[in-house]
Order: C-alpha cells, then sequence, then structure tokens
C-alpha cells in the first residue's frame, strides 16, 4: 500500500512542479514526512538524491548540444 501511495504522491507532486516550474524538494520533503511517513533525517536526503538524478538527466542534452557555459558553472561548482 505504501509503494501505490507513493507512486501517486510522486505523480502527483512531478505534474505540480512540471507545470509551475518549482523546486523538487519543496513539496516531496513535506509529503516523505507526513504522507509517507519518513523520519526527516530520511526525508531530506532522499529528496537531494532525487533532485540531483533529476538534475543530471535533464543536463545531458544540454552538454550535448553544447548550451553548457563552462566558466559559469565552475563558479557554481565551487
Amino acid at each position: 500500500m505504501t509503494l501505490v501511495i507513493s507512486l501517486i504522491a510522486g505523480a502527483v507532486i512531478g505534474t505540480l512542479l512540471g507545470l509551475l516550474g518549482g523546486g523538487g524538494s519543496i513539496l516531496a520533503v513535506p509529503v516523505l514526512v507526513y504522507v509517507i511517513q519518513l523520519d526527516v533525517t530520511q526525508a531530506i536526503p532522499i529528496s537531494l538524491i532525487v533532485v540531483a538524478a533529476a538534475s543530471a538527466v535533464a543536463a545531458v542534452p544540454k552538454l550535448r548540444a553544447g548550451h553548457v557555459q563552462w566558466r559559469l558553472a565552475a563558479i557554481f561548482v565551487v
């Protein structure tokens, strides 16, 4: 049952954030804590991993197209 609730919550959050352009953690952490009943110390790292993975996947087409400004990226990395 928890898996079904997790999938539904993830789909709703993904749809809302895709439409509104918000960051994933803004809704993911409260849902993980209050709906899925995870501890905050588990919810925050899980949310960060999901956001990092989604960002990496979204960056690949930009890298391949040559749209990355490497000097600016280096500033943000530091």
